[in-house]
């Protein structure tokens, strides 16, 4: 629970927007997008409908999606050159940040991480000669609601119980 997801400064469907910090968050399966935040937005895409899905670790267990909009993303980068890219977003009711760009987001532009001790992280779209510079994300007030992951804990009670078994055996 100790590791920050990234974020650099953007902007969400136009640059007319407000800019806001994007959290490039690569434990999220999907990229979400704040309904309140959503809402907020000079001349938002229309909502289109898609799967029911719940999100478990997001919310509360019975928290559902609005649906989804794709939109565009803009980055400015260390050249001080406009990237334009496009992300879709699900909408969220009640979610705490913005906007958190998922691992489909990272898989659809090849999103590789430079971490460097004296220079500090970087972002690199593969393919590209665009490189962007990345601070770790502040928590959110309700960072201690956080519930986590099935997969770790599952993880973490499987690894424990084969040690256990390895040590009987080595008794």
């Amino acid at each position: 629970m100790g590791i920050s997801v990234l974020s650099c400064r953007g902007w969400v469907g136009n640059t007319k927007n407000p800019s806001i910090d994007l959290r490039l968050d690569s434990g999220a399966d999907i990229t979400l997008i704040s309904e309140e935040y959503y809402r907020s937005l000079i001349s938002p895409p229309a909502m289109q409908q898609g799967l029911k899905m719940k999100l478990w670790q997001l919310m509360d267990k019975h928290a559902s999606l609005k649906g989804f909009v794709r939109m565009p993303i803009f980055i400015m980068d260390g050249n001080g050159e406009l990237i334009e890219t496009e992300a879709e977003a699900y909408i969220v009711p009640g979610m705490t940040v913005p906007i958190l760009l998922g691992e489909d987001y990272h898989l659809t532009y090849d999103i590789n991480i430079a971490r460097n001790t004296e220079n500090g992280t970087s972002i690199h779209f593969a393919g590209t000669k665009y490189s962007i510079w990345v601070t770790n994300a502040e928590k959110t007030a309700d960072f201690n609601k956080l519930r986590p992951s099935a997969y770790l804990s599952a993880h973490f009670v499987k690894a424990k119980i084969h040690r256990r078994n390895q040590a009987k055996r080595r008794k």
